[in-house]
């Protein structure tokens, strides 16, 4: 476990969900990663108590200090759950294991990004006006 790093730890949570559960769902899944380089899926998925159990220990096992602590695997049911799975604003990326390949969505929180580099969208001011009084 002391080998994982922020940049291997995405390819490690997808390892251990492949084992879990059939690539088409991973697919329709989203992993959540937040500020603290924490990561959390949400599964497309009817998952019971048990079986959530499981899989959240696995990907706790898996990931250490990378695995988010109060919910590391949602469901559909779960609060906020729907809303995060239809969101556009997730990235598609290719996690290359061994000769599979598994595609992923992934809705990254990082502070940092490039939206320092858009323009800032200034509206256009009304012309000054000057008041003449005496």
């Amino acid at each position: 476990m002391n080998d994982i790093t922020f940049d291997t730890a995405i390819a490690r949570f997808v390892q251990v969900l492949r084992s879990t559960m059939v690539p088409e769902d991973l697919e329709k899944a989203i992993l959540l990663r937040d500020v603290y380089g924490r990561l959390s899926c949400i599964v497309n998925l009817t998952l019971d108590e048990p079986a959530k159990a499981v899989i959240s220990s696995k990907l706790t096992q898996a990931l250490g200090p990378f695995a988010r602590p109060e919910r590391v695997l949602a469901t559909r049911s779960d609060a906020g759950a729907a809303a995060l799975l239809e969101s556009a604003h997730c990235q598609h990326i290719k996690i290359q294991l061994g000769d599979q390949t598994t595609f992923v969505r992934l809705l990254d929180r990082k502070v940092i990004g490039t939206d320092w580099l858009v323009k800032p969208n200034v509206e256009p001011s009304v012309p000054p006006r000057f008041v003449f009084t005496s």
